[in-house]
Protein backbone atom coordinates (compact mmCIF):
# COMPACT_ATOMS: atom_id res chain seq x y z
CA UNK A 1 0.00 0.00 0.00
CA UNK A 2 1.12 3.21 -0.86
CA UNK A 3 2.15 5.82 1.92
CA UNK A 4 0.50 8.51 1.40
CA UNK A 5 -2.58 6.91 1.13
CA UNK A 6 -1.90 5.21 4.51
CA UNK A 7 -2.05 8.93 5.68
CA UNK A 8 -4.93 9.75 3.80
CA UNK A 9 -6.92 6.98 5.48
CA UNK A 10 -5.54 7.57 8.94
CA UNK A 11 -6.66 10.87 8.91
CA UNK A 12 -7.06 14.36 7.41
CA UNK A 13 -3.77 15.84 8.82
CA UNK A 14 -1.31 16.28 6.53
CA UNK A 15 2.41 15.34 7.34
CA UNK A 16 4.02 15.17 3.40
CA UNK A 17 5.24 18.01 1.56
CA UNK A 18 3.82 15.91 -1.02
CA UNK A 19 0.02 16.75 -0.18
CA UNK A 20 -0.82 19.08 -2.79
CA UNK A 21 0.23 17.29 -5.43
CA UNK A 22 -1.25 14.15 -5.19
CA UNK A 23 -4.76 13.99 -4.83
CA UNK A 24 -6.12 10.44 -4.71
CA UNK A 25 -9.83 9.01 -5.48
CA UNK A 26 -11.46 7.03 -3.26
CA UNK A 27 -11.57 4.69 -5.74
CA UNK A 28 -7.62 4.37 -5.93
CA UNK A 29 -8.02 4.36 -1.98
CA UNK A 30 -10.33 1.13 -1.69
CA UNK A 31 -7.89 -0.60 -4.32
CA UNK A 32 -5.07 0.11 -2.60
CA UNK A 33 -6.80 -0.98 0.61
CA UNK A 34 -8.16 -4.13 -0.89
CA UNK A 35 -4.57 -5.35 -1.62
CA UNK A 36 -3.93 -5.45 1.74
CA UNK A 37 -7.21 -6.12 3.85
CA UNK A 38 -6.62 -10.12 4.35
CA UNK A 39 -2.75 -8.81 6.14
CA UNK A 40 -4.54 -6.24 8.70
CA UNK A 41 -7.61 -8.55 9.40
CA UNK A 42 -6.92 -10.11 12.37
CA UNK A 43 -9.96 -12.70 12.14
CA UNK A 44 -9.37 -15.11 9.56
CA UNK A 45 -12.46 -14.83 7.90
CA UNK A 46 -11.37 -13.46 4.99
CA UNK A 47 -8.71 -15.92 4.44
CA UNK A 48 -11.13 -18.44 5.03
CA UNK A 49 -14.07 -17.24 2.60
CA UNK A 50 -11.34 -17.37 -0.22
CA UNK A 51 -10.18 -20.62 0.25
CA UNK A 52 -13.83 -21.31 0.36
CA UNK A 53 -14.20 -19.72 -2.70
CA UNK A 54 -10.96 -21.87 -4.65
CA UNK A 55 -11.81 -25.21 -2.98
CA UNK A 56 -15.17 -24.74 -4.64
CA UNK A 57 -14.58 -23.43 -7.71
CA UNK A 58 -11.88 -26.45 -8.05
CA UNK A 59 -14.92 -28.84 -6.88
CA UNK A 60 -16.84 -27.80 -9.68
CA UNK A 61 -13.85 -27.80 -12.41
CA UNK A 62 -13.43 -31.93 -11.18
CA UNK A 63 -16.95 -32.21 -11.12
CA UNK A 64 -17.06 -30.75 -14.92
CA UNK A 65 -14.14 -33.26 -15.79
CA UNK A 66 -15.80 -36.54 -13.96
CA UNK A 67 -19.05 -35.49 -16.04
CA UNK A 68 -16.38 -34.87 -19.42
CA UNK A 69 -15.10 -38.69 -18.47
CA UNK A 70 -18.06 -40.49 -17.83
CA UNK A 71 -19.45 -39.32 -21.50
CA UNK A 72 -16.25 -40.30 -23.18
CA UNK A 73 -16.96 -43.44 -22.00
CA UNK A 74 -20.49 -43.63 -22.87
CA UNK A 75 -19.16 -42.61 -26.44
CA UNK A 76 -16.39 -45.42 -26.25
CA UNK A 77 -18.68 -48.10 -25.48
CA UNK A 78 -21.07 -47.25 -27.92
CA UNK A 79 -18.10 -46.97 -30.60
CA UNK A 80 -17.63 -50.93 -28.99
CA UNK A 81 -20.83 -51.97 -29.47
CA UNK A 82 -20.90 -50.63 -32.60
CA UNK A 83 -17.28 -52.17 -33.66
CA UNK A 84 -18.63 -55.84 -32.26
CA UNK A 85 -21.61 -55.82 -34.46
CA UNK A 86 -19.73 -55.11 -37.63
CA UNK A 87 -17.10 -57.97 -36.83
CA UNK A 88 -20.07 -60.01 -36.46
CA UNK A 89 -22.19 -58.90 -39.58
CA UNK A 90 -18.59 -59.42 -41.07
CA UNK A 91 -18.28 -62.89 -39.98
CA UNK A 92 -21.68 -63.94 -41.19
CA UNK A 93 -20.96 -62.38 -44.58
CA UNK A 94 -17.43 -64.39 -45.09
CA UNK A 95 -19.62 -67.65 -43.66
CA UNK A 96 -22.01 -67.08 -46.19
CA UNK A 97 -19.73 -66.70 -49.18
CA UNK A 98 -17.71 -69.37 -48.03
CA UNK A 99 -20.97 -71.72 -47.46
CA UNK A 100 -21.96 -70.45 -51.09
CA UNK A 101 -18.24 -71.61 -52.59
CA UNK A 102 -17.90 -67.89 -53.49
CA UNK A 103 -14.36 -67.80 -50.96
CA UNK A 104 -12.00 -70.62 -49.86
CA UNK A 105 -8.61 -69.06 -48.82
CA UNK A 106 -10.56 -68.00 -45.25
CA UNK A 107 -12.42 -71.41 -44.85
CA UNK A 108 -9.95 -72.01 -42.03
CA UNK A 109 -10.18 -68.76 -40.24
CA UNK A 110 -14.15 -69.06 -40.57
CA UNK A 111 -13.98 -72.80 -39.05
CA UNK A 112 -12.28 -71.45 -36.06
CA UNK A 113 -13.94 -68.63 -35.47
CA UNK A 114 -17.61 -70.49 -35.75
CA UNK A 115 -16.38 -72.67 -33.48
CA UNK A 116 -15.71 -70.58 -31.03
CA UNK A 117 -18.89 -68.31 -31.19
CA UNK A 118 -21.00 -71.44 -31.09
Amino acid sequence: MKPINIQTLIGPHSTSISDPFYRPTEHDLLEDYLKVVDLLTVSGENHLEQQIAKLKAQSDQADHYKQRCADIRLSLDEKDDTIKRIQEQLHRIYKELYEAGIIQQISSVITKDSDAQD
